[in-house]
């Protein structure tokens, strides 16, 4: 039971406290950060994927076209 001398207890961060808040927060971000650099690097290597294969395609049919007209290569 509570009298009226005894008042809750106000939770004051020390700096201790405050630091750890701070660097639990970094590394948060860094962990997020180091997550989307990941994603972003490998949907990267996908789209340089796709523009190697579209390049490729390119060729071919560039190289069908000479085949069956050599006057219309581009």
């Amino acid at each position: 039971m509570q009298t009226a001398t005894d008042t809750p207890a106000l939770l004051v961060p020390t700096p201790q406290v405050s630091a750890n808040l701070q660097r639990s927060s970094s590394l948060t971000k860094s962990v997020y950060r180091a997550e989307q650099q990941a994603k972003f690097l490998n949907l990267q290597a996908e789209v340089d994927v796709l523009l190697e294969q579209l390049q490729t395609i390119d060729r071919q049919r560039q190289d069908r076209l000479a085949a069956i007209d050599p006057a219309c290569q581009e």
